[in-house]
């Protein structure tokens, strides 16, 4: 967040506070509903390996982004993949 922050001349605090007028959420969760929406699409639409997409969205801990992964969808990044290709297939 200190990052998008500073990039637009404001607070961190006061980036935070824009954030959740507008859209109602933190950067924070702005940023991971980001992370997620890629990585769901990754999973679903290229062969690419959990790891690789992982490391592609910055994460350096692939296990990270599988906890990350498994806390906001509910299920493993390979379990997510699995069935969303099933159902699209089915």
């Amino acid at each position: 967040m200190s990052f998008y922050a500073q990039k637009l001349g404001v607070s961190p605090a006061h980036l935070n506070r824009l954030c959740r007028k507008a859209a109602g959420s933190s950067v924070q969760e702005l940023a991971a509903r980001h992370l997620l929406r890629a990585a769901c699409r990754d999973l679903v639409f290229t062969p690419t390996p959990v790891q690789t997409i992982a490391y592609s969205l910055g994460f350096q801990d692939p296990a990270y982004f599988n906890r990350f992964f498994k806390r906001h969808m509910g299920q493993t990044p390979g379990m997510f993949r699995a069935a969303e290709r099933e159902r699209l297939a089915g």
